[in-house]
């Protein structure tokens, strides 16, 4: 008579053995593409190769989890064909095992593994991912860490009686400055009471200073603004974490 736990486990060290190698194994063609594909862009400047390295490195996790799947798939496809071959599938089957009990382990191996993926691989995963961004910006892109659309930076903010929607067409950064900018004002239930224009507004602490204005409320005149100061809770940080993409965002850090 099969020992069920013992076969058990050994169905599922075979199964995590195959998931290792060909995880391993898929994870090191792509961390050589993706270094060959950074050294390539990295051509024309004098990005030194150990930061590519790093670069290839922190892209991988986001990488390998597209292809876990595939890996899931290529691994227990594997692993019962060995079994198969080897004839062990057919004994068990033999001595009355249904094919679910010899698929348990297997589907126990990857469901843990799933688990782990979305509590612990993925939170990794985005923070390397946001790594990399940051690098790529500097070293092949020499972008700016904020880029905006053409649609220009659109950020909401509120307070006890207000809420503001504002628009700038351009943002430079230390400190922040808005450029030019316009505030639009609503009551709590979003009907317009408003707007601020102004050639810039600089982010300072917990507010924004906005200089030569013009306010526009509604049923009032237009009225000049030499300065003025709106208050918010916003930071530079929080700024940049709205505009992260999301891959770079990890499942615990969803609302």
């Amino acid at each position: 008579m099969i020992n069920r736990m013992t076969l058990g486990h050994y169905l599922a060290r075979q199964y995590l053995l195959w998931f290792g190698v060909f995880l391993g194994t898929l994870a090191s063609i792509i961390y050589l593409f993706e270094v060959a594909e950074l050294a390539r862009r990295a051509a024309h400047s004098d990005t030194p190769f150990s930061m590519l390295l790093r670069m290839g490195l922190y892209k991988l996790p986001e990488t390998v989890e597209h292809v876990l799947p595939f890996v899931v798939l290529f691994a227990g496809m594997f692993t019962f064909w060995r079994l198969t071959r080897s004839q062990e599938l057919t004994i068990a089957r033999a001595v009355g095992l249904s094919a679910w009990q010899f698929l348990a382990p297997a589907l126990m191996v990857t469901l843990i593994f799933g688990g782990l993926n979305l509590s612990i691989i993925n939170p990794l995963g985005a923070h390397f991912s946001s790594r990399y961004k940051q690098l790529e910006m500097r070293y092949l892109e020499h972008a700016p860490l904020m880029e905006l659309t053409g649609a220009g930076l659109w950020l909401r903010q509120r307070d006890n009686d207000h809420r503001y929607l504002i628009h700038a067409d351009h943002v430079t950064q230390g400190p922040m400055t808005l450029t030019p900018v316009i505030v639009f004002i609503f009551d709590t239930d979003d009907h317009y009471q408003g707007r601020i224009d102004a050639p810039s507004a600089v982010l300072r602490d917990g507010y924004w200073e906005m200089d030569s204005g013009w306010m526009n409320m509604d049923q009032q005149a237009q009225q000049a603004v030499e300065h003025y100061h709106l208050a918010t809770t916003l930071t530079l940080d929080k700024i940049q974490e709205s505009m992260a993409p999301p891959n770079t965002i990890s499942f615990w850090e969803l609302p």
